[in-house]
């Protein structure tokens, strides 16, 4: 019966570990293209324009969003391969909502609200 109960054992916590690695990998998965957060461009700035505008700037790739300040900022990566980072989104919100970047702000959190879950970044509100 002691084997029985250390095999169960043996065999339950790898598939755990896998499922909760899979859960958390995939919660935060974004579907491409990132360019519907840019107004369907591969640049949006602080004023909403997609050509040229004032900084901050939210510049978007296939699978990446990144979010940079000034020019000689150094830029956050909202969104890599794929993946969204929720502390840099509400960093990047926060950052954006500071100097009035309001088209970046509701780009961002609606980003957040269709990959995760509603409110899900939290500075972005």
């Amino acid at each position: 019966m002691r084997n029985f109960l250390c095999l169960g054992l043996l065999l339950a916590v790898p598939f755990m570990v896998a499922s909760e690695g899979y859960a958390q990998g995939s919660s935060n998965q974004v579907t491409p293209p990132m360019t519907q957060y840019c107004n369907r461009g591969d640049v949006l700035y602080a004023d909403g324009n997609s050509a040229d505008g004032p900084m901050p700037m939210i510049k978007c790739g296939q699978n990446s969003l990144v979010y940079q300040r000034t020019n000689m900022s150094f830029p956050l990566s909202v969104v890599s391969n794929g993946k969204l980072s929720v502390g840099n989104a509400n960093g990047a919100c926060q950052s954006a909502k500071a100097v009035g970047a309001d088209a970046i702000v509701s780009n961002i959190q609606s980003l957040c609200n269709t990959t995760l879950w509603p409110n899900s970044c939290a500075k972005c509100n």
